[in-house]
């Protein structure tokens, strides 16, 4: 079961993933760094940029402040077809002292 929820999330299907979370959650287990940017990169590739900085938000006020990773996993959500909020994301990621790596220009 958990590779065909792993799939799922890694194909983008981004209701999928929340479910996937919940069901987690319900089940008391507490979710991770890695599992938070694994459901944003889920809604960047499902071109969904509000639920990816939804997660983002949701990830800051459960477990703790996004690394660099899942500041260019939000940003690359927020840059996919005509959405112009990655700038926002990239001036929060340099505020919060963590310099932009490669990935976040690339």
């Amino acid at each position: 079961a958990r590779c065909s929820q792993l799939q799922y999330i890694m194909r983008g299907k981004a209701d999928t993933a929340e479910l996937w979370l919940e069901k987690m959650m319900e089940q008391g287990l507490r979710p991770s760094l890695l599992t938070y940017n694994t459901i944003i990169n889920a809604c960047a590739k499902a071109s969904s940029p509000s639920m990816a900085e939804q997660w983002l938000l949701e990830m800051a006020k459960q477990i703790t402040k996004p690394n660099e990773v899942v500041f260019n996993t939000l940003i690359d959500a927020c840059t996919k077809g005509a959405e112009t909020r990655g700038e926002r994301w990239l001036e929060e990621m340099v505020k919060e002292g963590i310099g932009p790596g490669p990935r976040a220009f690339g």
